[in-house]
Order: C-alpha cells, then sequence, then structure tokens
C-alpha cells in the first residue's frame, strides 16, 4: 500500500516535470520564431 502511494507520487511529480519542460520548451521555441 505503501510503495503505490509513493509511487502515484513519484509519477504525478514525473507529470509535472514533463509538463514544465514542455510548456519551457514551447515557450523557447515561439520566442525563436521570426
Amino acid at each position: 500500500m505503501n510503495q503505490s502511494g509513493l509511487l502515484m507520487s513519484l509519477g504525478g511529480r514525473l507529470l509535472v516535470a514533463l509538463m514544465l519542460i514542455a510548456v519551457l520548451a514551447l515557450a523557447m521555441w515561439w520566442v525563436m520564431q521570426p
């Protein structure tokens, strides 16, 4: 039970990190546009 909870927490953090990276990449790409 505890292990699955930890896994869910880790997955949530990973999802948030991926979303942040995607937003940053999109912003950088948008700024680079002529």
